[in-house]
């Protein structure tokens, strides 16, 4: 080398320590929420100076396309609705007149995501956007007062809803069916089965519908769009569709994608009188673009009674 340069960074705690905890969860990363599901936020302090911090106050900010001012509750701060403030200073925390080194404390109010997507309005990408700051002043060696000041944010985010539906039809459909109904015993019945996933306010990615049909219950390779991915393990029974990516909803449409596909039922004779299973354990996983979190939906078994 020609020439080499050192220099030191000092790092300093801020003179007054500021967390956000939601819901208990005081990782330093973003929250997933719930629509509809309220979430209690913490804001805790500490005074790390070895001096007196007086007139000290705690402002939380609060936007965000989920955020209600309606679903409020500030506890023991001041609410002020006009530019989405929570304050707590010495009018309702008397103790910050004069906040001693090392004195701490914890500040909470709670709030719910709210789903503003109603009347053909789509919101995509749901969020909460929460700011803290903490100010108040320190008196020096010198006498000479000095501002101290800190700030700290969290956010509070949305997943999307993916959903699935399944039914059994047996005149509708891309497909003719066949077979006595109701069944007859060691005679085939044809069915339609129907899936149908639809996405709400994230894109969504590795979408994966699977299910299993009994042993008596034969697949016959019918699908409809032919161009989707659907395989079937003969050993297993096991049906695996895979979806790939489903984008949000869009304003007065709502994102769907369906697919049919056709089997075949042969009763025995000790099903006579019930009703038995065409279609079993059905679920839906995928990941969630925007939180990156998975989702999952659940269905019933399909039977041959239908409506």
């Amino acid at each position: 080398p020609y020439i080499a340069i050192e220099r030191e960074a000092i790092i300093q705690k801020p003179f007054v320590s500021l967390d956000i905890d939601i819901a208990g969860n005081s990782e330093n990363k973003d929250y997933i929420g719930q629509f509809g599901k309220s979430s209690n936020v913490s804001i805790k302090w500490f005074n790390n100076l070895s001096t007196i911090v007086s007139n000290m106050k705690v402002v939380a900010h609060l936007e965000g396309s989920a955020y209600d001012r309606t679903t409020v509750a500030p506890n023991s701060g001041y609410f002020n609705s006009a530019d989405d403030t929570i304050t707590w200073s010495q009018q309702t925390n008397p103790e910050f007149e004069s906040v001693g080194p090392g004195d701490s404390g914890t500040l909470s109010f709670s709030l719910d995501p709210v789903d503003f997507g109603r009347g053909g309005k789509i919101v995509t990408n749901p969020q909460i956007l929460i700011s803290a700051s903490v100010s108040g002043k320190r008196t020096q060696e010198t006498n000479v007062p000095l501002a101290v000041t800190a700030s700290t944010k969290r956010n509070i985010l949305v997943p999307s809803s993916v959903d699935l539906s399944a039914r059994i039809v047996r005149s509708t459909g891309p497909f003719q069916n066949t077979g006595p109904m109701p069944p007859r015993v060691d005679q085939a019945t044809t069915y339609s089965v129907i899936w149908s996933v639809t996405n709400t306010t994230n894109s969504v990615r590795d979408v994966v519908v699977k299910a299993t049909l009994p042993p008596n219950v034969k697949w016959l390779n019918n699908i409809d769009p032919s161009f989707e991915t659907v395989l079937y393990d003969e050993n297993s029974g096991l049906v695996t569709w895979n979806v790939g990516s489903v984008e949000a909803s869009k304003p007065n449409s709502s994102v769907r994608k369906e697919i049919v596909f056709q089997i075949s039922f042969t009763p025995n004779v000790i099903q006579v009188g019930n009703v038995p299973t065409l279609v079993n354990n059905m679920s839906l996983d995928a990941i969630d673009n925007f939180t990156n979190t998975r989702l999952q939906s659940r269905q019933d078994q399909l039977m041959t009674r239908y409506s």
